[in-house]
């Protein structure tokens, strides 16, 4: 019984922590994005206004991935959703020692 509780933690956990480091790489790439625009910024002296729509643009994106990933999972059936997901997620099995 304890066995099933550990393994129920560490899978818990372990999803947890993928989750996690999908939501840091995706606003690692926002924060790149953002500089690159920060420095186009400065380098062309673009408006105020332009770069504000860009930064708009730059973080509705980003979210916009997300919600649209979300939507076509919850139409699809369980074990095709498992892999999509699998794929989505397919470089985090190597950053953890328990999935090697």
């Amino acid at each position: 019984m304890m066995l099933i509780g550990v393994f129920t933690f560490s899978f818990a956990s372990g999803s947890l922590s993928s989750i996690m480091h999908n939501v840091d790489s995706q606003q690692a790439e926002v924060n790149e994005k953002l500089l690159l625009l920060d420095s186009l910024t400065k380098y062309y002296n673009f408006s105020p206004q332009l770069y504000d729509d860009l930064k708009n643009i730059i973080s509705y994106d980003n979210h916009q991935k997300e919600e649209d990933l979300d939507e076509l999972l919850k139409e699809l059936p369980h074990k095709v959703k498992l892999q999509v997901l699998n794929e989505v997620h397919r470089d985090l099995d190597t950053t953890f020692v328990i999935f090697k």
